[in-house]
């Protein structure tokens, strides 16, 4: 998915508990070698890691969240068991939340953060993921670092009838934002149908239920790849939202379509509305295209945790970094850039997550339709930059090696961000810079991602009260 795969097995317990199949989706996948469009890894023998889900870690993570509840008396949360394999954790010393807000895919990466965003500003959160290449220690980080807990459901978004019993066990939902998806650009030329399946499909699938339940605001993550290459026209670098979409990729077409499927269904629900002599305005939408999310939390005890291998070059120089993998694969030295390598608009995910945050209070505040918003910081880095920084940041060198570029490679995704600093009132707040160091504080310290305990030092510093 766009950072947090949301499609695959659904496990729920309504009466006798049963499982629904994955749906197609290749669960050798994950393996696959990415193409990325600039660089990938050659990997080296590793030794066993721990168990994903260790219990020992999170027995420890759940200590430590008590400890930080006990110590701090505006979070006090009861815990209780819901049907559907819910994990519930709700605050009952606080005001009441400004909305409900479904969050699909919301134990990857990006989604996790816009979770963490969406409960620190009041909203209260409800996760559906399939965990296909995620992790529920995630729910133990948020809660961890802001003191309160998503509900979760684990289920497949293209299960229309799971997706109902969530909208009706929570009617307070008010709003989608999703980020269900498979995301290999690589991989997604090699099983086009399961893309279009997965992403199209699911989407499909979502976008009825909501309709069903009355659920009508929807901010959608979608993705620069929906642009192609913006150099073949003038003056589109940086690339702004009236640049027309010509994805060079199945995953972008797949961002394309789900635009397209959003903006009739708004159109047409708006019309059925206004025929009936209703207001209009409460179906909205959000298209979100951005760039290359990269970094980690501030505090280390969160970041991006793929399953296999990662398809972004920062976590790919992250495992070179700390010698799971033997070298970076550069794809193209000969770009009309300023050092021959292709240029991408890099994003810390913190600011990323607020940006979606940004886009949810806008249309659910001045209901504008749909509205497409770049987010990005609208300066370039080329490979070789974010290699050097990155560099800089470990105290080494990290190795690389120049490979011919691919087909569908493009030269420049650099965003033009004024529409959102506009309308949003939102901007990057945080450089490439600052991206490189949160993300090796968090590789650093924790190599097996969420399969391994934070050092006691990150988690004692969650800890310590602010001043």
């Amino acid at each position: 998915m766009s950072s947090g795969f949301a499609l695959g097995t659904l496990k729920r317990t309504s009466g006798a508990a049963r499982q629904i199949s994955r749906g197609g989706i290749l669960t050798s996948s994950c393996s696959t070698l990415p193409h990325v469009g600039w660089a990938t890894v050659t990997a080296v023998p590793r030794h066993p890691c721990p168990l994903r889900s260790s219990h020992l870690a999170v027995r420890r993570l759940l200590s430590a969240r008590e400890l930080l509840q006990r110590t701090s008396s505006s979070h006090s949360s009861p815990r209780h068991t819901i049907p559907l394999t819910q994990s519930r954790h709700t605050s009952t010393a606080r005001t009441m939340a400004v909305g409900t807000v479904l969050v699909t895919g919301g134990t990857g990466y990006i989604g996790s953060f816009t979770s963490l965003a969406l409960l620190e500003h009041g909203y209260d959160v409800v996760i559906v993921d399939n965990l296909y290449n995620s992790s529920k220690v995630a729910l133990d980080r948020i809660e961890l670092i802001c003191g309160r807990r998503p509900d979760f459901y684990e289920l497949d978004i293209s299960d229309e009838k799971a997706l109902d019993e969530v909208f009706q066990k929570h009617p307070a939902i008010d709003s989608v934002i999703h980020f269900a998806a498979l995301k290999a650009v690589g991989e997604s030329g090699e099983i086009p149908l399961e893309y279009y399946k997965v992403n199209v499909g699911g989407s499909i699938a979502l976008m009825r239920s909501m309709e069903r339940n009355n659920v009508t605001n929807i901010v959608f993550s979608s993705s620069a790849t929906v642009y192609g290459d913006a150099t073949r026209f003038e003056n589109m670098i940086p690339i702004p939202e009236h640049c027309p979409r010509e994805a060079t990729n199945t995953y972008g077409r797949t961002k394309v379509i789900i635009e397209d499927v959003i903006t009739d269904q708004v159109k047409a629900q708006r019309n059925k509305l206004e025929k009936a002599g209703k207001s209009p305005e409460a179906w909205n939408g959000a298209l979100l295209r951005y760039f290359n999310p990269c970094g980690a939390h501030p505090t280390g005890i969160m970041g991006e945790d793929p399953q296999g291998v990662p398809f972004n070059l920062l976590p790919l120089l992250g495992q070179v970094a700390t010698g799971e993998r033997e070298k970076l694969l550069v794809f193209g030295d000969d770009y009309d850039s300023r050092d021959g390598t292709a240029i991408r608009d890099y994003i810390h995910v913190v600011d990323l997550a607020r940006g979606h945050l940004a886009a949810l209070n806008y249309v659910r505040e001045k209901k504008p339709g749909v509205k497409a918003w770049n987010l990005g910081s609208g300066r370039g880095s080329t490979v070789f930059e974010i290699i050097n920084a990155f560099s800089k940041v470990v105290g080494r060198d990290l190795a690389y090696e120049v490979k011919p570029r691919r087909q569908g490679d493009v030269l420049n995704l650099t965003a033009h961000p004024s529409l959102a600093n506009e309308e949003l009132n939102w901007k990057t707040e945080l450089t490439m810079e600052k991206a490189c160091e949160d993300l090796w504080r968090w590789v650093n310290n924790n190599p097996q991602g969420y399969r391994q305990e934070p050092p006691p030092e990150l988690l004692a510093a969650v800890k310590t009260p602010k001043a």
